[in-house]
């Protein structure tokens, strides 16, 4: 499950609150190991912090009946 962030990295933490709403709606899945951060836009391209994007990315796996 993935979402993308988009503003300065001191506010990323909505996006992994995002994904733990997601996940408590869909009970059928679960995590299935660790986060990644995967910048998009960022200090390298010349961009100010308010137009950073950052993917949060969570691997999951279907939760058998």
């Amino acid at each position: 499950v993935s979402t993308i962030h988009k503003g300065r990295y001191d506010m990323i933490q909505g996006a992994y609150e995002a994904i733990g709403k997601w996940l408590s709606g869909h009970p059928e899945y679960e995590i299935d190991g660790s986060s990644v951060e995967r910048y998009i836009k960022d200090e390298n391209d010349n961009v100010p912090p308010e137009a950073f994007e950052t993917g949060v990315l969570f691997p999951v796996r279907r939760v058998d009946a």
